[in-house]
């Protein structure tokens, strides 16, 4: 890892887990509109720390002559919310339009190699990878353009690109869906579901940080785009037996009609 890396969004769950998971001697530069706690061992890895809104041109111009590799980890995730037509003018403001903006900038400068976070919504509900891909939500269209976005500029520019599709993350340490099952079952000896069987993928942040790392030290040109995921669907009725049979006890596992349900993983 002889350049150093810049981090856009470096305060996110992927930026800071990739800060922690990065064993280098101040080669990240960190860029985001939000001021990070960094323990100890975390100060020594980073060169310099950007707080501060993409939008300004001169402190990224700044941050954009001491890296040769990108990390683009700006942009609004995806929600209920993101199937509704009204949030769709949002999604393409804060995901697109703002990744031109960003592309117009860099242009001038000499970058080797940008990484970009992607997702599985981009694809339907039938997560039809080998097919037209029609997306799931103005969240996985916002990605998509994105996605076509980089590969044109990458492409016109000779800059090395790597596409990482994400579907949920989970991690044992974090709060997340999984979590809250798990916590339920423990504390209640009952889970709660709604929308039981339909299927969704999953990935452990430690998969997602080994392709992070591995994009770094990769020597390869062009432009690569991978699906990050475990092969497997699972609905949360599956997970739910999974949870009852490692627990070894008896969890009463519930269907019911809501509005919403803090087990969806949107």
């Amino acid at each position: 890892m002889k350049d150093k890396i810049l981090i856009i969004g470096s305060s996110g769950y992927l930026g800071t887990n990739l800060i922690k998971r990065l064993n280098v001697k101040k080669k990240i530069i960190c860029y985001d509109r939000k001021k990070h706690r960094f323990s100890k061992n975390e100060k020594n890895k980073i060169f310099k720390e950007y707080v501060a809104n993409l939008s300004n041109k001169k402190r990224l111009n700044d941050a954009l002559k001491k890296t040769r590799v990108i990390f683009f980890r700006a942009g609004i995730l995806g929600g209920p919310k993101s199937v509704h037509i009204t949030e769709s003018k949002r999604y393409i403001k804060e995901n697109v339009e703002k990744l031109i903006s960003f592309l117009e900038i860099i242009k001038k400068h000499n970058i080797k190699k940008i990484i970009y976070d992607s997702s599985f919504q981009i694809f339907d509900k039938e997560n039809n990878i080998n097919k037209e891909i029609q997306t799931f939500n103005y969240y996985g269209l916002s990605k998509l353009t994105s996605e076509k976005i980089l590969k044109n500029w990458c492409k016109e520019n000779d800059v090395n690109l790597f596409i990482f599709r994400y579907p949920r993350i989970v991690c044992e340490n974090s709060k997340n869906f999984l979590s809250n099952m798990i916590l339920s079952a423990l504390n209640y000896s009952k889970i709660n579901l709604e929308k039981a069987f339909q299927k969704f993928r999953l990935v452990h942040i430690d998969d997602v940080l080994n392709a992070n790392i591995e994009a770094i030290r990769s020597k390869k040109k062009g432009i690569h785009v991978l699906n990050i995921s475990i092969k497997k669907e699972y609905s949360l009725y599956d997970i739910s037996k999974i949870i009852q049979s490692q627990l070894k006890s008896k969890i009463k596992i519930e269907k019911i009609k809501k509005d919403s349900n803090p087990f969806e993983p949107n």
